[in-house]
């Protein structure tokens, strides 16, 4: 897109830190250098951290983990939709568009809120519909249950414990 910019306004830019390190807080821009060099008196992270990165990318490294990273996602979220299927038959499991995350639509008389408030003691926890849905009837029975981080054994307990405990939560 860069090189077709004949005038210096295109601007693009992205971040490293989702896929990388969420807390290295590292990004890119590529711009029209007038812009790069205003932009770079404003702020940049500190420079090791810019040649760490910077030699993780030239040496290959990137590619390999990113790699890694699919198939571990790939597995977590096959078993997620495994454990979902198997165990919530009434529930659909909307898919996925980007991010480590499964929907779950759970029957209408359902409330996610109060199975969210049942299963944090057992250290479950999942975010409900109403941070995402305008709808209050939408908001009440979905789900949005992430993966990236939590092991397969866990995500097989995790799901379990929900499961047993939707009872409790139907109206």
């Amino acid at each position: 897109m860069k090189s077709l910019d004949d005038w210096g306004n295109e601007v693009y830019t992205g971040s490293l830190s989702k896929t990388l390190l969420p807390g290295l807080r590292i990004g890119y821009l590529v711009a029209d250098q007038t812009f790069v060099r205003e932009a770079r008196a404003l702020r940049h992270p500190p420079v090791n951290n810019q040649r760490s990165v910077a030699l993780f990318l030239a040496r290959g490294y990137f590619d390999r983990f990113v790699a890694k990273l699919t198939a571990i996602y790939k597995a977590r979220c096959d078993v997620m939709h495994e454990c979902l299927e198997r165990r919530f038959l009434g529930a659909a499991v909307k898919p996925e568009y980007g991010g480590a995350i499964v929907w779950l639509r759970l029957p209408e008389e359902a409330d996610a809120t109060a199975l969210r408030e049942a299963v944090e003691p057992d250290g479950v926890f999942f975010e409900t519909g109403g941070f995402t849905f305008a709808d209050e009837r939408n908001n009440r029975n979905h789900m949005r249950l992430g993966y990236s981080v939590i092991d397969i054994p866990r995500i097989r307990e995790g799901i379990d414990l929900i499961a047993r405990a939707l009872p409790a939560a139907v109206r």
